[in-house]
């Protein structure tokens, strides 16, 4: 057993230690990798980025030399002269010299002449030739030519006469493919390479040669091949960024590019490398790290050990010296030996020393084991009185408390039944004051009834007056309508004689007109001797035709007088019987007036009767509902008492409930201390015959 624990120490310690140097190593080289793998990606994207400026500049170099090396020929006194024969001459052997397919002169309006299939072509819409004409050097970007319908890149400069002013261009054609002679050179690394692309994204210069003579767009692509998205999304950031650096996938490996604008020109210089190629260096790095790091661990494994057992072995000889005292006599008094001067000993010292504190503790506690163990005994017997004491006191109140809870109850029943009369009072207070109401209403309406009573009948006399005098009248007017109605009849029969008198006028003047008609006939066989009577005869005719007219007029107004009176006759009778009807009426009205006034005298007297009957009721009202007050205000204060009783019972029940809670709880906690004491006073039994173990002398 002794050799188990201190392999297992001596082993612990070593594992301790060597597991904090294995996660010390590991994590300092973890760190070491990825801060070099940081550090390393950093300054590849850092080259990257200085190689596509370098890569920028030598580019421009490169076309402006070629754009200087065709401005030579542009600025030769055989091409400022526009003479398209010297001009030919001077500049067909050129075109192979140079480079180029073939060269062409652009005069003013865009029409170009190309120097060895001597054919025109009309360029005037392309961007390079409108920049050499107005004055700039110019390259085009990889595009399909019109005259030989092939992938081609232009070079174009200005030709200038003699004033300094544009005379036209000169341009030079070369294969599409041109742009990558002038990257070819510009990489990194040995799987580097570089490429460019124009404003849209189109790539013009490339080492695969199909992508700049179908003119590649991997924007474009991306939307119907997402291989091509990463790089399309690279792309998308040189637009958006001026210079930088950044990671994209390509056929399934990982590329970093660098990349920057060329100046002069809407393009993008692009260098990229196989990551894996810019990582390479990581492999020995982490080899270096992995080597030293298992060194460092052995080493420290070692120590680790060396260590443990320096430290368990001074440990053995406390556990020796500890298991003589647990599994032996108990003898405190044995001490260990010190011999060296270091933490151990430091230990073993203090060791000596707690043993030493314990053996005054034994001793301490066995002298007060003895003294607790008398007091306990006493403590026992006290609690068991206490206990039979504490039982009588809750027995009695429990009593009390279930007394108290059958006064609550009563007290609860009454102010439930005066609540209850206090409710019916309350209802018959209502149902009075409603019947107050109502006689007052009713002696209102009686008081009125009897004033509308007594103007009636002051009405019916006022009325009967009246009918009076209406009788006379309707008998004056009567006699009225009967003397006009006589009157009437007479002017009637006059209006007859006065009619017949007409006619007799009319009978006259018809008489006359024909005995004037005779005289004139007479007058007229008497020639001259008749003129005179025939001027008389004429007038008799005049004043007969006259007098019927007249008489004809006077019938007309008569018979209207005549219809007139008729009518007046009429209605002089149908007067004379509605007066005798309103006689009549008046009659009528007049007994039916007293019968009514004779009533509403007998109404008036019973009003009377029933508004002193009403008084008396509405006195008695007044004093049932004095009394229904006063026995409520009885009854509420009967509740209101019977409430505080209910609630100072309640506060009783309650206190004597908690009593007898309180009670059953000291019962309990008298029982479980008596229990407590006699277990104490077994335990005190139980540590004396413990401490009487140890040896202390």
């Amino acid at each position: 057993m002794e050799v188990n624990y201190i392999m297992k120490l001596s082993l612990k310690i070593p594992l301790l230690i060597g597991a904090a140097v294995l996660i010390a190593s590991a994590s300092i080289g973890a760190a070491s990798i990825f801060i070099s793998l940081n550090l390393l990606e950093k300054t590849a994207h850092l080259s990257l980025l200085n190689q596509a400026m370098l890569g920028r500049d030598m580019v421009v170099l490169d076309l402006h030399s070629r754009l200087n090396v065709l401005q030579e020929l542009a600025n030769s006194e055989s091409v400022r002269s526009m003479d398209w024969e010297r001009q030919k001459a001077s500049l067909s052997p050129s075109v192979a010299r140079l480079g180029y397919l073939d060269l062409a002169i652009v005069d003013l309006q865009g029409q170009a002449r190309y120097i060895k299939e001597d054919t025109i072509s009309d360029l005037a819409d392309r961007d390079y030739i409108i920049k050499a004409l107005h004055g700039s050097q110019a390259v085009s970007e990889v595009l399909i030519s019109k005259v030989i319908n092939k992938p081609v890149v232009m070079f174009a400069v200005p030709i200038t006469n003699d004033g300094g002013g544009a005379a036209g261009a000169l341009i030079g054609r070369q294969d599409g493919t041109s742009l990558n002679e002038v990257t070819k050179d510009v990489k990194f690394g040995s799987s580097g390479y570089s490429y460019m692309t124009n404003k849209s994204g189109v790539i013009i210069s490339h080492q695969n040669i199909d992508f700049v003579l179908n003119q590649y767009n991997p924007i474009k692509e991306a939307v119907k091949n997402p291989a091509m998205q990463s790089l399309a999304d690279l792309i998308r950031l040189s637009q958006r960024e001026n210079m930088d650096s950044a990671q994209y996938t390509l056929e399934g490996r990982e590329m970093v590019a660098g990349f920057a604008p060329i100046p002069g020109f809407e393009w993008t210089l692009f260098v990229t490398i196989d990551r894996k190629e810019l990582l390479s260096g990581m492999d020995r790095m982490v080899f270096l790290v992995v080597s030293f790091g298992a060194a460092f661990i052995a080493t420290g494994l070692v120590v680790a050990y060396l260590l443990g057992r320096s430290i368990s072995r001074p440990i053995n000889n406390l556990s020796v010296t500890l298991k003589d005292i647990s599994e032996g006599e108990g003898d405190l008094a044995k001490v260990v030996d010190i011999k060296a001067k270091n933490e151990l000993a430091d230990l073993a010292r203090y060791f000596n020393l707690t043993m030493g504190k314990i053996k005054s503790l034994v001793l301490s506690i066995r002298k007060e084991a003895d003294a607790l163990s008398q007091t306990g005994a006493a403590l026992a017997a006290d609690m068991t009185q206490t206990a039979v004491a504490v039982e009588q006191i809750a027995a009695n109140v429990k009593s009390v408390t279930s007394r108290t809870g059958t006064q609550q109850a009563s007290a609860k029943e009454t102010s439930a039944l005066m609540a209850d009369v206090v409710d019916n009072v309350n209802t018959l207070n209502d149902q009075i004051q409603k019947q107050a109401d109502c006689v007052n209403q009713s002696s209102s309406a009686i008081e009125e009834m009897l004033a509308n009573i007594q103007s009636v009948t002051q009405s019916l006399v006022d009325n009967n007056e009246n009918l009076a005098n209406l009788a006379q009248a309707s008998n004056a007017g009567r006699d009225s309508v009967q003397e006009v109605a006589a009157a009437i009849q007479e002017i009637d029969k006059e209006s007859a004689g006065l009619l017949e008198i007409n006619a007799v006028m009319q009978n006259i003047a018809s008489q006359t007109n024909l005995l004037s008609m005779n005289a004139a006939i007479e007058a007229a066989h008497a020639g001259e001797a008749g003129k005179g009577f025939a001027v008389v005869a004429d007038e008799i005719r005049k004043l007969a035709e006259s007098s019927g007219e007249q008489s004809k007029t006077i019938s007309g107004v008569l018979k209207r007088i005549k219809d007139s009176i008729d009518r007046i006759a009429k209605s002089t009778e149908g007067t004379l019987l509605k007066f005798e009807a309103i006689s009549d009426s008046v009659a009528r009205v007049t007994d039916q007036e007293g019968n009514v006034r004779s009533a509403m005298e007998e109404q008036g007297t019973g009003s009377k009767q029933i508004l002193e009957a009403v008084s008396d009721l509405q006195e008695m009202t007044g004093v049932i509902r004095n009394r229904t007050g006063a026995m409520r205000e009885k009854s509420l204060e009967a509740i209101k008492k019977s409430q505080e009783l209910e609630q100072i019972t309640g506060e009783i029940s309650q206190g004597m409930r908690e009593m007898a809670t309180g009670a059953d709880q000291i019962n309990e906690a008298v029982n479980h201390v008596n229990n407590i004491s006699g277990e104490n006073k077994r335990q005190i039994e139980a540590l004396v015959g413990e401490v009487s173990l140890f040896k202390v002398e």
